[in-house]
């Protein structure tokens, strides 16, 4: 993770802060152009660790709007249950997931665009 930061901070991205062992990467820029980003980082992932791999970038208003509209138990104090993961998947509506994966749990289930 700590090379996968050094990446961002040669594509010129600020405040660069990476998450776990997740893969997953925090930063900012003056610029709104998620596709350049998107671009950019694949190619620095491709060159630096010879990885292809697709990258999703989602921006700081679309992830506010994921986290206000998280269900209620989650992230709750409950220790016994750590449910504090998000998944996006990019242009895919939930009868999309439900045709590859099958049917979810019932009680995570919910009957909306992803």
């Amino acid at each position: 993770m700590a090379e996968l930061k050094k990446g961002f901070e040669k594509l010129a991205f600020e405040e660069v802060k990476t998450y776990l062992n997740s893969g997953n990467v925090i930063f900012s820029n003056d610029e709104d152009d998620t596709k350049k980003f998107t671009n950019q980082i694949e190619v620095m992932i491709k060159e630096q660790f010879e990885l292809d791999i697709s990258v999703f970038v989602i921006p700081s208003k679309a992830l506010e709007d994921i986290l206000q509209n998280a269900p209620d138990q989650w992230g709750n104090d409950n220790k016994e249950i750590y449910d504090n993961l998000i998944f996006i998947i990019s242009s895919a509506k939930f009868s999309d997931v439900y045709n590859e994966i099958g049917e979810p749990k019932k009680r995570i289930r919910k009957d909306r665009e992803l």
